[in-house]
Formats: structure tokens, sequence, C-alpha cells
């Protein structure tokens, strides 16, 4: 028996994806990059009380970390905080440098620092140098000769440049005074010792927007559909059909069945349940020979 189902309208198979699969986003990097100025010393000023991160080589006179305004202390006031390098000796000739690391190769960068000197009874010079990497004079990138007078009686700035060609380099500051002997000794202080330049910042921020959900479109209303039960019709030996002259089945177009070609009825008729046909022989007449009359009858 032919079962007839009717599918209604439904949502399209994308349609069904958007409301199951989770709402994709889309997620773009913004990376930022500034430029900003950083010193690249440790203990510029001596601070920390001490003379820790710095190197002393070739050193005639003493030297220390001192407190401004102390007994210890010639010059008054340090220039940066509360406390600066302070050197003596009657001869003064002497390195003191620091590795600065994290340089950017090419770029241009600018050193700094203060000296003050102390010195009384004696008129005399000195000669003031920067070198990087090594004392050689090829590397040397700032020298100064300067005369005792009342002028370096204060904090005088001496400022140089450099072109990084590594990331790490060796800033060696020198000083080589005349001797003072008939005199009283050099007091020289040291403060606020600085290389600073340009050093890229970069940070990355992200984005994230939602990817648009594509909006579906409904699908056209599904046509009636005849289908048969899944039992397909099958015409068996205990249902044999008989056709008679009498009872001939008429089959008339208003009542015309319609079945798929996916569901098309299989008819199986095995040898025993064959339909039964009449005899085709002409049937047995009885004989009607006469008996011949006796002669003369």
């Amino acid at each position: 028996m032919a079962i007839v189902s009717t599918l209604g309208s439904s949502l399209s198979l994308l349609a069904l994806l958007a409301q199951i699969v989770p709402v994709m986003s889309t997620v773009t990097p913004i990376v930022s990059c500034s430029e900003n100025s950083v010193q690249f010393f440790e203990n510029p000023s001596f601070e920390v009380g001490t003379v820790e991160d710095w190197t002393f080589t070739n050193a005639i006179p003493s030297y220390s970390a001192v407190e401004a305004g102390t007994s210890a202390a010639v010059i008054s006031a340090a220039e940066d905080g509360q406390w600066y390098l302070q050197t003596k000796g009657y001869d003064h000739e002497f390195d003191i440098s620091q590795t600065v690391t994290g340089l950017e190769i090419g770029s241009t960068y600018t050193g700094s620092y203060y000296i003050n000197v102390q010195l009384t009874g004696y008129l005399g010079g000195c000669w003031n140098y920067a070198y990087l990497d090594s004392n050689a004079a090829a590397n040397q990138i700032y020298y100064e000769y300067f005369s005792i007078s009342g002028a370096y009686n204060n904090w005088q700035k001496h400022t140089f440049t450099f072109t990084a060609t590594s990331s790490t380099h060796d800033l060696i500051y020198a000083m080589d005074c005349s001797s003072s002997y008939g005199g009283s000794q050099w007091y020289i202080g040291w403060d606020n010792f600085e290389v600073s330049g340009p050093t890229s910042v970069c940070a990355t921020s992200f984005s994230t927007a939602p990817t648009p959900t594509p909006t579906p479109t409904p699908r056209p209303s599904s046509p009636t559909v005849a289908s048969l039960s899944s039992s397909s019709a099958i015409v068996s030996a205990s249902s044999s059909a008989v056709i008679s002259a009498a009872s001939s089945a008429v089959v008339s177009a208003s009542s015309s069945a319609i079945i798929p070609t996916s569901s098309s009825a299989v008819i199986s008729v095995s040898p025993s349940s064959a339909a039964v046909r009449p005899s085709s022989r002409r049937p047995t007449r009885p004989c009607t020979r006469k008996t011949p009359s006796p002669s003369g009858a």
C-alpha cells in the first residue's frame, strides 16, 4: 500500500549550521612602535653609595663615592642626587668605564657627564677623554683640554655623540692632569653619567571582530511525495491473481496509481503459484457413428 507523506518547509543546511556552529571571530594583530630616549648606564650618579657597576683602571689617585655635605666630600653639593664620585691625588691619571647593552646598530647616541675640579695653590691643566671600547686613539670620541680656573670650581657638563656599531659597547672616560706637587692635591668630582638615544619600543594589541553570518535563503515548499511502504507490493502464491472474463480488472485513468521509479512494485511469481489457465485442447466429442441397419429393412 502506497503511503504518501508531505514534508513541510525547512531551513536550508546553511541556516542549520549557523544555529549549531558557534559564531566565528576574526582576530587582527596591531603592532605599534614608538621611539623612547633610554638611559643605558647603571648607577649613573652613584646614588647606591658605592662605585658598583663601574670599572677603574690605571688609577693613580684614590677614589670613592662620597655623599655631598659630609666631612669626606670636598664639594658641597652633588650635581644629581646626594652622592658623587670623588677622586684625589697629586697626579691624576685614570680610566673609568661601564659596559652598555641593548644598543641598536646604526643608531646615534648621546653621552654626557659632569666634572667639578677643586685645586688650590697651583694652576695646571688636564686632558679629558672619552673612548668607545678601548683607549686607542682611533676609538676616541671626545677630548678636551682645560686649565684650572674658577670656572671649574663648579659642575661642568661634557657632551659627545657616537654611532653604535654593535649592540654592546664599553664607554671609557679618562683624565690626565699634570702634577700638582708643590701645591695641594687634586679633588675632582664626577656625577650624572648618561648615555641615551632612540630605542624602539613596540607593543602588540589585538582587534577582534565577529565574522558576518550569511543570511539563510528559505527553501521552496517541498512537493507532495507519494511513496510506498517499506514492504513493496508482492503478489505471492497465496494471493495469486485469477483473472476470469467475468471479473476482468478494469483500471481507469482517474484511479491510476502513481508509483515512483525508486519504489517500483516487485511482483514475484513462483512456479507453484502460476496463474491457472483454461486448457487449450479441444473438448472430446462422443462418437456418433450410425450402426448400419439390416439389409432390406
